[in-house]
């Protein structure tokens, strides 16, 4: 199995091309906490993507011990997390400007950051998913309280796809008012 696809297929001006979120979407997502959105991506660039992202996960998955051995949480989920870091057509997906003017109109800010992305696969013989939001990509604004510890950011060369800058040295999101 190959972690990449040799048929590349260019889905970059779906991934460029904005995509306008009405105000009651945005209005549903300042009150709820989520939103639905439909026809964000075509079923091709799903199909596509979707390979490239289970051979990587398969490729990168580090957890090999039998279903009967593994704790609740091991049993949840199969994860791994920064598959951009190891992907060139990972990274185009994940840094896509789509998605990420999607964050910005609903956190109604003008730029975000990636924190990190993660692919979680629940396995047929897998345990109960613990109760409990799950995150498939966390992006996030500077100046939009933490979403967890806010230490330990990678600045990589997408950090600026998403700001339309660098961030500047110690530049950290403002902490929680207590």
């Amino acid at each position: 199995m190959k972690p990449e696809l040799s048929n590349k297929v260019d889905f970059s001006s779906e991934l460029e091309e904005i995509y306008n979120l009405s105000p009651d979407s945005i209005r549903f997502f300042r009150e709820k906490g989520y939103v639905k959105l439909k026809q964000v991506l075509s079923p091709a660039l799903l199909e596509y993507y979707g390979e490239i992202i289970t051979n990587w996960v398969f490729k990168l998955n580090k957890l090999t011990k039998p279903m009967e051995q593994r704790t609740t949480y091991e049993k949840a989920f199969l994860q791994v997390m920064n598959l951009w870091l190891e992907s060139e057509q990972i990274k185009e997906f994940v840094f896509s400007k789509r998605l990420a003017q999607i964050a910005t109109q609903l956190m109604q800010v003008e730029g975000v950051r990636l924190y990190h992305d993660q692919a979680l696969y629940k396995e047929a013989s897998g345990g109960i998913t613990p109760c409990r939001p799950v995150l498939l990509a966390v992006i996030q604004c500077k100046y939009c309280y933490g979403l967890g510890a806010t230490s330990g950011y990678t600045y990589g060369d997408g950090a600026a796809r998403f700001c339309g800058r660098k961030p500047a040295r110690g530049d950290r999101p403002r902490q929680r008012d207590k």
